[in-house]
Order: C-alpha cells, then sequence, then structure tokens
C-alpha cells in the first residue's frame, strides 16, 4: 500500500477547495444504537455483544469538530485485554489487509464536508474500519471512496472501558491555509470476539441490565473554522432496552 497521501493533495484533486464563509450556528448531532444481543451476563461471565452507533452531526451548523466522546452506561464496557492489535504504523505503511483479522472490530462509513461554512461545501464519502490498537485505544483508519484520502484516527479508552474519545487530527480539521472540513456522519457496527474456553471474551461486555435500558451517550467539541462555535459542544443520547 502506498503511504498515505496528504488531506490537502487528495482535496485539491476532488476540486473541495473552494467558497464563500457564512456563519456558523449553534452545533447539534443526533445518535441510534444498538446492542445485540440484548440479553446481559454476570460480571463473572459478561455477554458477548455487539455495538451499531449512527452519529449525525447537523451539517447546516458549519461545526467542525475536534474530539468525538462515546460514553456506555455501567454494565456495558470495552475489554481490549487479549486482543491482537493493528498499529498505525501498519495500517499506513502496509493496509489495512496486513491487520491481524481478529483486531479488526468492524466497518462503516463516515461523511464529510469541506469548507463547511461555505454556502456551497463540498461532499466527501469515506469508509471506516475499527482496530484494537493496543490496551486502551482503538486505531480508525479512514479510507475516501472513491479516492486517494487516507487518514487514521486514534480512539482512546478509559473511565473502566466505559469511554471512547477519538481526537480529530488537525490536519483533517483544516487541511490547508484558511480551509476547514467537518466530519458530519458516522455509521459502525463493531464487535469483536478473542482466547478461547475459560478466558473467550468479547470487545464489548454487557454484566448487567439495570430498568431494562442502556443509555448510550455522546459528545462532540467542536473549534473555530475560523470563528468561533456558537456552543462549544453539543451532546445526544440514545436509550435501547436490555434483559437480565
Amino acid at each position: 500500500m502506498r503511504k498515505t497521501p496528504t488531506l490537502l493533495v487528495g482535496l485539491l484533486a476532488s476540486g473541495a477547495l473552494a467558497g464563500t464563509a457564512v456563519a456558523q450556528t449553534a452545533g447539534t448531532h443526533t445518535l441510534d444504537v444498538g446492542v445485540s444481543p440484548s440479553n446481559a451476563g454476570t460480571t463473572a461471565r459478561p455477554a458477548n455483544v455487539g455495538l451499531k452507533l449512527n452519529l449525525s452531526n447537523n451539517r447546516a451548523a458549519g461545526t467542525t469538530a475536534s474530539k468525538i466522546e462515546i460514553n456506555l452506561p455501567s454494565g456495558l464496557k470495552m475489554n481490549p485485554r487479549g486482543f491482537p492489535v493493528c498499529s498505525e504504523a501498519t495500517i499506513t505503511d502496509e493496509g489495512a489487509d496486513a491487520c491481524p483479522s481478529k483486531s479488526r472490530l468492524g466497518k462503516g462509513t463516515a461523511k464529510a464536508i469541506v469548507n463547511p461554512t461555505a454556502a456551497n461545501p463540498s461532499n466527501l464519502s469515506f469508509s471506516n474500519t475499527f482496530f484494537v490498537g493496543g490496551r486502551n485505544f482503538v486505531n480508525i483508519f479512514l479510507q475516501q471512496s472513491p479516492g486517494d484520502v487516507r487518514a487514521v484516527l486514534k480512539g482512546t479508552i478509559s473511565n473502566g472501558g466505559r469511554r471512547l474519545s477519538i481526537a480529530i487530527p488537525r490536519e483533517l480539521q483544516q487541511p490547508a491555509p484558511g480551509v476547514y472540513s467537518a466530519l458530519t456522519d458516522i455509521v459502525t457496527s463493531l464487535k469483536g470476539t478473542t482466547g478461547s474456553g475459560s478466558k473467550r471474551h468479547g470487545f464489548f461486555e454487557l454484566s448487567k441490565c439495570t430498568g431494562g435500558k442502556l443509555r448510550v451517550s455522546t459528545k462532540l467539541t467542536y473549534v473555530p473554522n475560523p470563528g468561533p462555535p456558537a456552543a462549544r459542544t453539543s451532546t445526544a443520547s440514545d436509550t435501547v432496552n436490555c434483559r437480565r
């Protein structure tokens, strides 16, 4: 695999660097979540589940995000222990196909716009593939489709496995001086299993179901592009049913 070209080169090729800025409005986003299967296990033997996410940022607001934060409820957590990993260097230099198969958590799509505060912003589409990247993080490979733009985003796992914070690199926020972009949609389905016998476990573990509901929330943090956003953050949540 050839090395990742700069985002600027890809955007020049796609003709996306033109537009007249308009004012930002307050950013908002929506979240749709699925957890399957919905039957919880126990603390000693948590259920191996999959997580589906559909996050949409209001493109009309013209906001550029620097971070995406996903918060899981009590009883649902990420457990990367024992999983093979795929490094950013492997993805960049050798390609995603070089990653260990069990490091791959799932694949989806993403959409972005360039010049989000312009009257006529340009659209970009990507595939996204999530990999276990280490003990406390995942690597997210973005591949423009069609196109040559590639990037690897890092998602840090914290709060006892219940929070995933995805940093959006500065070169994606602002691919060229005075030119900004915004990730508007992420859709992905994630699940992983590793180990064997008594040590077999999932990446997402569901150990309890309180009140028959699981509430997942997200927070987006916005940055100037170039003017300050009307609001620095926006939050959203979705609730799905579960069973004990």
